[in-house]
């Protein structure tokens, strides 16, 4: 495998942080306020926060390492059972703790 192809399989990895946000949030119709939400919820949640920023997260970069992911999916869970717990919280009119 060439440089290249290294770099290209390396950015398949890793996801675009917008891309995860509306995973996670896919109630907002815009991706910057599905981002917007993602990083509110990272920050509330310090134990998290904590862990993303020793492997490296910026929240003004583009992508997510598959450490940063791993970290995330291990406190949130998949985004599918995330959504399903905000749509319930609402249904119920409880708020949601990540």
């Amino acid at each position: 495998m060439n440089n290249f192809d290294h770099q290209i399989s390396a950015l398949a990895a890793c996801p675009r942080i917008t891309d995860v946000a509306a995973l996670y949030f896919p109630q907002y119709a815009r991706l910057q306020s599905s981002k917007r939400m993602f990083i509110i919820q990272i920050k509330a949640n310090k134990k998290l926060y904590e862990n993303l920023l020793l492997v490296g997260f910026d929240e003004t970069a583009l992508h997510l390492t598959p450490k940063q992911m791993g970290l995330i999916v291990d406190e949130w869970g998949e985004p599918d059972l995330v959504s399903k717990k905000i749509a319930n919280s609402r249904a119920s009119g409880r708020g949601v703790k990540m």
